[in-house]
């Protein structure tokens, strides 16, 4: 559970994300790092 401090700054996760395409290409780069990034949850923007 968030404390009320928390809750007061987190952003809305309604909205989505897309990660900027220069940091998708150094990702991409690395092939470890990309396939950790496509592990995580869609709310990452990875999907």
């Amino acid at each position: 559970m968030m404390t009320d401090a928390g809750l007061a700054v987190l952003p809305d996760l309604a909205t989505k994300f897309e990660v900027p395409q220069d940091i998708v290409e150094s990702l991409q780069a690395e092939p470890g790092a990309w396939s950790n990034f496509l592990a995580f949850p869609e709310l990452y923007g990875c999907k």
